[in-house]
């Protein structure tokens, strides 16, 4: 059983993880201006679900066959989506000449070892990386916000179909991570897993409101990471450089825990056949995905409705009793 102020932290990260790279360009990308409304309703809507979903009792429900089946296409999914994103950021912005294979290959290895130790040891990783990831966004929000123009929000234009597309995929990226975590734990203190939901969300919404803000939304419809070229147009006091590096130092704080608890799950529902997946797993990742972009086009244009799948089968999984 892990703490309450870890289940905080962790549904924290995991309500954050699938939208720098994914989430927030997706969103923009459908409902421009729009978007700073569609996040905020879908954020609420998924406050209301995850409070729905944390009265509810998975863990026996992920004890049975189908219920390991279907929380280990889910972790493999997200843990696939973890390291495509790793790799994307080394490769475009770090290790331009580096072989893919050199980059994922150490960043498995580190989930594989983290697995090892066990959820308690990643749970005391999660307390020190959090402290890290907060500093930093608390200053990266300081440089944004002086930086806003209240002209770049307007004009607000209203595309239906798109608008109720970015409210369910705000909502999918958003609590369907957080269904690994509630599946590994045998009692879970809902207050715990809401308020780190929430302060997610808040962080997030700030960074919505930071990239349009700044940019504008036909400009940041024009880059594949706003959020990292926000951060080269900008300094801190003036004198402070160079702080897409702080940006790439949280995502990956985020990708790391995502892929640890999902891979611990993935452990915990298929126990001594974990290290032949791992091994199969890897090498279908870096031949299907990382040395493929349009399977990687694939995973951006359709995580939302794949993860909403996955959304739907929690909601309607029958509530099982703690022996």
């Amino acid at each position: 059983m892990i703490s309450n102020r870890v289940q905080s932290i962790l549904a924290f990260t995991l309500s954050r993880c699938l939208y720098f790279g994914l989430g927030i360009s997706f969103i923009i990308n459908k409902s421009n201006n729009i978007s700073i409304i569609t996040t905020l309703i879908g954020f609420i809507l998924g406050y209301i679900l995850l409070y729905f979903l944390t009265k509810k009792n998975f863990y026996n429900f992920f004890k049975t066959i189908p219920g390991k089946i279907i929380i280990s296409i889910l972790a493999l999914y997200i843990v696939n989506y973890c390291a495509i994103a790793f790799n994307i950021l080394s490769s475009n912005f770090y290790l331009v000449n580096t072989p893919s294979i050199l980059i994922i290959l150490p960043f498995f290895i580190l989930i594989w070892y983290g697995v090892k130790c066990g959820l308690p040891t990643i749970s005391r990783l999660s307390e020190i990386l959090i402290i890290i990831s907060i500093t930093i966004i608390t200053i990266l929000l300081i440089t944004f916000l002086p930086n806003i123009n209240i002209n770049n929000f307007f004009p607000i234009i209203l595309k239906e179909n798109n608008f109720i597309l970015s409210i369910i995929s705000t909502t999918a990226f958003s609590t369907t991570p957080i269904i690994i975590l509630l599946s590994l734990l045998k009692e879970y203190n809902s207050k715990s897993i809401l308020k780190g939901y929430t302060f997610g969300c808040i962080s997030i919404f700030l960074a919505l409101i930071s990239i349009i803000g700044i940019f504008g939304s036909n400009l940041a419809n024009m880059y594949r990471y706003p959020e990292y070229k926000l951060l080269q147009q900008v300094t801190l006091f003036d004198f402070l450089e160079n702080q897409e590096n702080f940006f790439a130092v949280i995502w990956f704080i985020d990708l790391l825990m995502t892929a640890l608890i999902s891979s611990y799950a993935i452990k915990v529902a298929t126990k001594d056949k974990f290290k032949y997946i791992c091994i199969i797993f890897v090498l279908i990742n870096y031949f299907f995905f990382t040395n493929n972009y349009q399977n990687s086009l694939f995973i951006y244009n359709n995580t939302n409705i794949i993860l909403l799948i996955f959304l739907i089968i929690s909601i309607f999984i029958k509530k099982q009793k703690t022996n």
